[in-house]
């Protein structure tokens, strides 16, 4: 094949990013095995200029299905940053499906993942391509933080979780337009489609063949308290697919943590009067925000007044300072409990993405069929140990572990 990657949707605004740190990174020894794509060559030749890496380009549209086969014969693995997914990301992924190829993105959209494994999952497998999907902020934290305080305490305590509570606790950064966007895109895909909305009130929905006698997931859905512990909580708007890829990682791995295993997640907004305000406010802030997205004339209100744009997103300094803190609480059937704290360098949507994907992207490249397996896959269920060790080692993502008691 003539490339080892190809950055699709490069010159998007986290597309550009990507293919900063991929060429900072690797350029060197992936030389002449890189490929930048996307459907505007002013702005590829833009970003060849900036970067001074001598990339090929290819240009095409999404929608065209001769131009997608023709990439993904060429390449090894398809990275992908063209969103929203549900409007621009099929005909990639049954291309790499059919041609059993590799692929990474950064979807968000669970509703969209659902399709694509009720279409292609099968199709993947047989042709050995490894399709994976939610690679950045969205899952990596959630999904590589479960199976490293799995894996510990097997090791420790020869006995997993049968609880893990997620808390996001502190974060700085921006979000851009182009995640807006995928996130209005999906909620107005569920609401047109009620099959759909009733998948997606389950965190199983990313388990085709569900097996009888998994537990209700209990959710944070408004005000809450932190129980045991103190202080409040409030809903995590990225719970809702970061939840699905967790269960989905369990499946791949034969639910070796026990089928009764539970796991949620929340915003942890402090102690005292400052935390019930704090989660108030952003219980029924998202509440409104959501209630705006839910109806077509309020959507566009959001899409054309209230959020960034498609391409725009935070500056540089804003994504380098940034960072994120969140922390994975865990209870066994014995009593024990433990905690991890999963902590990221840079602005976590973008700064802390790029970095994820790409090595993860580099990873998949590294390691072979056996070892990860092949289809629909999860970060976790493909790249396991290894793949904690390059997020600590090279993508600035750090795991302390501690036992409460």
């Amino acid at each position: 094949m003539k490339y080892d990657l190809v950055i699709w949707g490069a010159t998007s605004f986290v597309g550009q990013l990507v293919a900063e740190r991929m060429v900072n990174k690797y350029g060197e020894h992936l030389k002449g095995r890189i490929a930048f794509a996307g459907r505007d060559i002013k702005k590829l030749r833009a970003l060849k200029t900036k970067l001074k890496y001598n990339a090929d380009l290819l240009v095409g549209d999404a929608g065209d299905e001769s131009f997608i086969f023709d990439l993904v014969k060429q390449t090894k693995l398809v990275i992908s940053t063209v969103g929203p997914y549900a409007l621009y990301g099929e005909n990639m992924v049954r291309a790499c499906a059919e041609l059993g190829r590799d692929y990474c993105d950064l979807t968000g959209e669970p509703q969209w993942i659902r399709h694509m494994l009720e279409k292609y999952e099968a199709v993947a497998k047989a042709n050995k391509a490894r399709i994976i999907h939610c690679c950045g902020f969205d899952s990596v934290p959630s999904d590589m933080g479960v199976y490293y305080l799995q894996s510990k305490c097997l090791k420790l305590f020869k006995e997993p979780c049968t609880e893990i509570r997620y808390q996001f606790r502190k974060s700085k950064g921006g979000i851009s337009g182009g995640t807006y966007a995928s996130l209005l895109n999906a909620i107005e895909s569920i609401k047109a489609n009620k099959a759909d909305a009733r998948k997606f009130k389950t965190p199983y929905a990313l388990i085709l063949d569900q097996p009888e006698g998994l537990p209700f997931q209990k959710s944070v859905s408004g005000i809450a308290l932190n129980r045991p512990g103190k202080g409040f909580l409030a809903p995590f708007v990225m719970a809702s697919i970061n939840t699905k890829v967790v269960h989905r990682t369990h499946y791949l791995m034969q639910f070796k943590w026990g089928k009764s295993f539970l796991y949620d997640e929340s915003m942890f907004m402090g102690t005292g009067i400052k935390g019930l305000i704090k989660s108030t406010m952003t219980t029924f802030g998202l509440a409104g925000f959501m209630l705006m997205a839910s109806f077509g004339p309020t959507r566009q209100i959001l899409k054309s007044f209230m959020l960034p744009k498609p391409g725009e997103g935070p500056n540089d300094d804003v994504i380098k300072a940034g960072f994120f803190n969140v922390r994975l609480i865990g209870k066994m059937k014995s009593g024990k409990r433990v905690e991890l704290t999963v902590f990221g360098k840079g602005d976590p949507g973008y700064g802390s993405t790029c970095k994820m994907i790409t090595e993860i992207s580099m990873e998949l490249l590294e390691t072979s069929r056996v070892d990860s397996g092949t289809g629909f896959l999860t970060p976790a269920s493909a790249l396991k140990s290894e793949g904690l060790k390059r997020l600590e080692e090279k993508a600035g993502i750090q795991f302390r572990f501690i036992t409460l008691e």
